[in-house]
């Protein structure tokens, strides 16, 4: 998230679908598209994902040793009925994940 009220939301499922939504004020803008690239693989009772986003599609310039981004990374694991349904988050936002005020922060390094 660049502020409180301006936040990207970018979704991506087992087969690597993608799906991209920039927030303003509460305002969700599903016409917003990243060139996020993104690989996915699966294997026995896990999955791993990896991504890569420009930052110039989330709002940003460069980055400068010290500034911050708020974030999260956030889970959602719905596979059927009566199977286990899991959410799970970095930084918990107690109930809602649209808590920007609750994400925490990335600072970059050198």
């Amino acid at each position: 998230a660049n502020t409180l009220n301006n936040y990207y939301q970018i979704g991506i499922n087992l087969k690597g679908i993608i799906c991209d939504i920039r927030y303003d004020h509460g305002v969700s803008d599903v016409s917003w598209n990243t060139d996020i690239q993104v690989a996915v693989a699966q294997a026995d009772g896990h999955w791993q994902m990896e991504m890569a986003i420009a930052l110039q599609d989330v709002g940003l310039e460069s980055f400068k040793a010290g500034q911050t981004m708020l974030f999260n990374l956030c889970r959602n694991k719905k596979s059927g009925l009566g199977e286990d349904h899991g959410m799970s988050q970095w930084v918990p936002t107690l109930g809602n994940y649209h808590t920007p005020s609750l994400f925490g922060k990335l600072i970059y390094a050198e």
